[in-house]
């Protein structure tokens, strides 16, 4: 089967994300009627494409465009700026996640405080 960028990005929506075509298009920052054009194979901007290189880093971008290769590129494979960007996104998750313990740290020995003046 000949497909094109298209069709191969429906592939990758359906098949590997399992997601409906509006989500796809949520997670991308576009309007369903530019992922229409997109997934007609009319119109594939290099922002948009970028914005799906940058949300799903494991997306083999050369299959997408160019058909060649796996849907999904393994592990070692996604490329170092994707990592980059993926890194990034990961530390500022685990940055709030530190933040949110050091104010329940706080919480608590503000509670541990109370508690023994209360005794006292």
């Amino acid at each position: 089967m000949n497909e094109n960028a298209g069709i191969r990005l429906r592939r990758f929506i359906v098949e590997y994300l399992k997601i409906d075509i509006k989500q796809f298009a949520n997670e991308i920052d576009s309007s369903k009627q530019t992922l229409d054009h997109m997934l007609n194979n009319q119109s594939f901007t290099t922002e948009k494409v970028i914005k799906i290189m940058k949300r799903f880093p494991q997306l083999n971008i050369y299959w997408l465009l160019m058909g060649s290769g796996n849907m999904i590129y393994s592990k070692d494979e996604i490329p170092g700026i994707m990592k980059i960007e993926t890194n990034k996104d990961e530390m500022e998750a685990l940055k709030e996640k530190v933040k949110l313990l050091e104010e329940n740290i706080e919480l608590r020995k503000k509670v541990e405080e109370l508690s023994k003046k209360d005794k006292n």
